[in-house]
């Protein structure tokens, strides 16, 4: 209603129909709790047509409302394309798999046509299939390479519907290694200056040590280009082991985007005696400070008149975790915490505005100290809103405790729970004290990533909200075991292995495997992607990818179900979550409406519709009243017999004004033209143009009666309609200007131009009519018309701010309403 007050007992009816046109199908009848809210679910129904409109229709003693927006009915999946390597040579087998299941129930997509496609290293596609997918949501290709191809990275992808997934693979001739190479050193960063030490070793795959291998090793640094700082020879003992040390530069150009944190590149070449090589690189972090802090809200930005939790993070530039006793100075307080041996804290702040500016030091056992300077801020709103998830990832058939925070102590919020883009769930919560409570039963449908909206409707139409994300994983209902006949093989020999799925209660079922079988060796080149389908299914692409992580606390890491973990190491982990979590992009409602604000937007395209259509109509008597009262002036100076000489004297006197006004000083971002001179005079000129514009007005006022009453007495029609036309312009360009106010319009430039010259024509008619009263020698008159100028220049832009809001602001409300 008006003053945004709920409405309980209203009927609801929720129906579909075609955009198209058609029959509605009623999907939801009920009405509204005492909190005037209602939780609707309905079943989806079957359509051949996906551009459908959902309509929603409110009814009690209030009235009728009715809400409609487009949704689009169509299934979606997602596509998990995997190769059995990640490198290949021509004449190989590509062995492809993509596993598709339903987005939102991660169901088979079982008989749906999957199109495979290989695009080469210079674009060219160079194969292309069509696969049905099984009843398990698999489809299964193979491209065998020609022994003459385009060598490169060759893009594969899969397309179902309008889901397409994309993998990468390269394609170029090699060698498998004979060995691999292993660098170790004393520290996992270092400093600018420091000593590195450290050793390799070599060994071959079967086991035995690259002995007197000669052994080649250069370090780098970016300065704009590659730069040699390190070059190092050597050569392995019987051990196939070579210590090495050497100092770091002095100088490194840090990465800004990475905390300070610059990178030294080692490149090592080993040749055995068969003067075979093998080559392999190893990144070393240099930073100047020893410890980096990173500073994070709980919900990506402050939230003033609530509690704001900070996780403070602390850690070495390699990534691993610094224990530090850490202190916060905010806005003149001081804070103290430890962030403890996973190098994460908590800091609780209330503040009272959407902005702050924290200085934190953190200081190791060793003594290693760093400071950051941290400005956090958010945004100017009336109310706020903080949701607090118990944790940042759970399990099917845990129990989600969630606060809500609010900077109002009183009122109703909302919780809202989407999965893939559709609410699932949504509920009430009375807030007390600035807080409400509510615990939601995690059932098999919420498994995935799940967008929490708490939300206010506040008494202005707006929302004040905060979106939290969680992570759901279902149960490891299925285990997967694997024995092989033997423990080692010999070349060309046959293995068997077996393969036994069996459910929670530890009786087989029946299930698709997949099975890679690479020699390790190959890895030495390429790294594999071990493509966790439970991840990939599990969360949203961006979420993949997280933009702040604690080294070692990986999503796999933080969702794997061990028993063996520490209390510890899961709070920690999971306030890791949360900081990434944190970070993510705002979600918006998937889809929302306020039939209120639906109403206010409509009435304001008509209104504005409507003086659009008034513009239309004065504009052109703006232009053609000025141009008749230059007619009438002509009209009279001929009739008078001093035309020619009074446009002469006039044009002088316009002129003379023009240099006057040239020769004002005016800064540099002021035009050179007269117009621009005037504008500058009229807006800088303050409390003497509110001092000279009355005089000018009254003054010209008591010109423009007399003026009348000549006109009146002598008669003289040319000046009476000369005068009805100045007050019908003065009437009408507040008018004009109001409507082009409330309509949002700005008017086109040339227009404009026309606008302009137009109403500068009648002062300047009014003192050539002056010139010609002065010719025939009546000075009273020609007085009474250089005032009526000034009015007529005056007049049009004091009018408007005089009358534009009171009164003819009232006109158009009535003429509208």
């Amino acid at each position: 209603v008006r003053d945004a007050s709920t409405v309980a007992g209203a009927a609801l009816k929720v129906s579909m129909r075609p955009q198209s046109g058609g029959r509605a199908v009623v999907l939801f009848e009920g009405t509204t709790d005492e909190h005037g809210t209602a939780d609707i679910s309905f079943q989806v129904p079957e359509t051949e047509d996906p551009a459908q409109n959902l309509v929603i229709e409110t009814r009690s003693d209030l009235g009728h409302d009715e809400l409609e927006r487009p949704v689009t009915v169509k299934r979606d999946y997602k596509v998990l394309l995997t190769t059995d390597k990640p490198l290949y040579q021509p004449g190989q087998t590509i062995h492809i798999r993509a596993l598709a299941l339903g987005a939102f129930d991660l169901h088979p997509a079982g008989g749906q046509p999957v199109e495979f496609v290989v695009a080469d290293g210079k674009g060219n596609k160079v194969f292309r299939k069509t696969v049905t997918t099984s009843q398990y949501g698999i489809a299964a290709v193979d491209f065998v390479l020609a022994d003459e191809v385009n060598t490169g990275r060759y893009k594969i992808s899969a397309e179902l519907g309008k889901t397409s997934s994309e993998r990468t693979v390269t394609v170029q001739h090699y060698v498998l290694p004979k060995f691999k190479i292993d660098v170790e050193t004393d520290k996992s960063f270092y400093r600018p200056g420091d000593l590195v030490s450290g050793k390799l070793t070599a060994y071959y795959f079967f086991g035995k040590p690259v002995e007197e291998g000669q052994v080649t090793i250069e370090g780098y640094t970016f300065d704009i280009e590659r730069q040699q700082a390190v070059a190092l020879q050597g050569e392995t003992d019987e051990e196939g082991v070579f210590e090495f040390e050497f100092t770091l530069p002095d100088y490194f150009v840090a990465g800004g985007l990475e905390g300070g944190i610059s990178q030294f590149i080692m490149e090592i070449a080993v040749q055995d005696q068969a003067e075979h090589i093998e080559r392999t690189a190893l990144s070393l972090p240099v930073a100047q400070e020893s410890i980096i802090i990173e500073a994070v809200p709980e919900s990506g930005e402050l939230k003033p008149g609530v509690e704001n939790i900070i996780y403070i993070a602390t850690v070495y530039p390699d990534g691993a975790p610094a224990q530090c006793e850490v202190t916060v100075d905010a806005e003149g307080q001081t804070f103290r915490l430890t962030t403890g041996e996973y190098g994460l804290g908590e800091l609780r702040l209330t503040p009272d505005r959407p902005y702050v500016y924290l200085v934190i030091t953190a200081r190791d056992e060793m003594g290693h100290t760093a400071t950051m300077e941290r400005y956090l801020e958010g945004r100017w709103e009336n109310e706020y809103v903080l949701l607090r998830p118990e944790r940042a990832s759970y399990q099917v058939g845990q129990t989600m405790h969630l606060e809500v925070f609010t900077s109002v102590p009183v009122g109703t919020a909302y919780l809202d729970i989407v999965r893939e883009g559709q609410t699932i769930s949504t509920r009430s919560l009375e807030v007390k004290e600035g807080r409400a409570e509510a615990d939601v039963d995690l059932t098999a449908d919420m498994f995935g990533t799940l967008e929490l909206h708490a939300y206010k409707i506040l008494h202005t139409g707006h929302i004040a909200r905060d979106t939290r994300l969680v992570i759901v994983d279902a149960a490891n209902d299925l285990s997967l075991a694997i024995t092989g006949d033997q423990d080692t093989y010999l070349p060309g020999g046959t293995a068997a292995i077996s393969f036994q799925v069996s459910d929670a209660g530890g009786q087989p079922v029946p299930a698709a495997i997949g099975v890679s079988v690479v020699d390790e060796a190959l890895f030495a080149l390429a790294e594999q992607d071990p493509g966790f389908a439970k991840i990939y299914f599990l969360l949203e692409k961006e979420l993949q990818q997280p933009r702040y992580q604690i080294k070692g606390f990986t999503w796999g890491q933080v969702l794997r179900e061990e028993p063996t973990r520490s209390p510890e190491l899961v709070r920690a982990q999971d306030t890791s979550a949360k900081a990434a979590l944190a970070l993510a992009a705002e979600r918006s409602f998937t889809l929302g409406g306020n039939s209120h604000d639906e109403k206010v937007r409509q009435v304001q395209e008509r209104q504005a519709r409507y003086f659009k259509a008034v513009t239309r109509s004065i504009f052109p008597f703006t232009l053609i009243i000025p141009l008749g009262i230059v007619l009438l002036t002509l009209f009279s100076l001929r009739r008078d017999r001093v035309a020619g000489l009074s446009l002469l004297v006039g044009l002088l006197l316009l002129l003379m004004l023009s240099c006057g006004l040239m020769s004002i000083p005016t800064p540099n971002w002021y035009g050179p033209s007269p117009l621009d001179k005037l504008g500058y005079l009229l807006s800088e000129g303050g409390e003497g143009l509110l001092w000279v514009a009355p005089v000018v007005l009254l003054s010209g006022l008591v010109g423009l009666i007399v003026l009348a009453v000549y006109a009146v007495r002598r008669p003289d029609r040319p000046l009476g309609w000369k005068l009805l036309l100045l007050l019908a312009y003065i009437v009408l360009l507040p008018l004009l200007i109001y409507a082009l106010i409330r309509a949002g319009q700005e008017p086109d430039e040339g227009w404009a131009i026309a606008g302009l010259i137009a109403y500068l024509l009648i002062p300047a008619s009014f003192v050539v009519r002056g010139v010609g009263f002065g010719m025939k020698r009546r000075v009273g008159m020609a007085v009474a018309a250089f005032l009526a100028a000034g009015f007529s220049f005056f007049a049009p832009m004091i009018v408007p701010v005089l009358l534009i809001t009171p009164v003819v602001g009232g006109v158009f409300s009535g003429m509208t309403s």
